[in-house]
């Protein structure tokens, strides 16, 4: 039996911080909790009160769960989404 990849939504954010832009992406199959997400991550940083908007990020591409290295595709695996970090 063949399986379909999955496809994982990528929502690039880059949102003002309060020393400089931060940057990641959010990797889910669930668009709806991609905001969520984000904001949870922010708030892990000290940044809870970064203002996360659909003009200023979360916009989407897809890619196919064999696109991100190992840990990734576990880290997804294991939880249905992970997030990277990535320079501003």
């Amino acid at each position: 039996m063949n399986q379909s990849p999955v496809t994982i939504n990528i929502f690039g954010t880059r949102v003002p911080g309060k020393s400089s832009a931060i940057h990641f992406d959010v990797m889910t199959t669930v668009e709806a909790t991609a905001f969520r997400l984000a904001q949870d991550y922010l708030a892990s940083l000290g940044e809870a009160e970064a203002v996360i908007t659909t003009g200023e990020g979360l916009y989407r591409h897809n890619e196919s769960q064999a696109f991100f290295s190992q840990i990734q595709q576990q880290a997804f695996s294991a939880h249905g989404r992970f997030i990277l970090p990535l320079p501003s």
